[in-house]
């Protein structure tokens, strides 16, 4: 006799063990969610937000000329191209140097960041000592929006700055330039 009592009673466990992701939270099909203790009353209520992505990337010299220490840049937004133009100016420390997109990089809040550093031009041998300034204009295409932020970083002559941070105000821009 005691032998099927445990066994009722063993089966009678498995069973609610089987059952009990089906029968804990939540209704019938059409009965609205559970409350999951979020504060949210239900509903999907996701909103997602497109990211920024670049697509292609242009960096062309502008120029390049004897001069004094200046770092530069500054943002221009093209929302019917798709675009970001950052031109500006980064100091080489001989006519050897050439500017180069080191990076360009969208952050988890949809922020540009867009680095351009010097590095000496292949295959130079003879080069004016005299620092040199170098004029760049970098083109950025997005698929989907623009960012609302761009950064742009200099690492030039041994040193790291951010020389311009501009915000978009729908279709105009305010540039902060820190350069010297």
């Amino acid at each position: 006799m005691q032998r099927r009592e445990i066994l009722q009673r063993t089966g009678a466990a498995a069973a609610v063990g089987l059952l009990g992701g089906c029968l804990g939270r939540g209704g019938a099909p059409g009965e609205g969610t559970p409350d999951d203790g979020s504060g949210d009353a239900g509903g999907d209520t996701t909103t997602t937000t497109e990211r920024p992505t670049i697509e292609n990337r242009s960096f062309k010299v502008l120029g390049a000329n004897c001069g004094n220490e200046t770092q530069t840049a500054t943002v221009s937004f093209e929302p019917s191209k798709k675009n970001v133009v950052v031109t500006g100016t980064i100091t080489g420390s001989d006519s050897c140097a050439k500017p180069v997109l080191a990076g360009a990089n969208v952050g988890k809040d949809g922020a540009l960041t867009v680095k351009v550093e010097t590095k000496k031009k292949d295959g130079a041998t003879a080069c004016t000592q005299c620092l040199t300034e170098l004029e760049y204009r970098a083109t950025l295409s997005f698929g989907g929006p623009i960012p609302e932020s761009v950064k742009v970083v200099h690492r030039s002559l041994g040193e790291t700055k951010t020389v311009a941070t501009t915000k978009r105000d729908g279709s105009s821009a305010t540039t902060t330039s820190d350069g010297t």
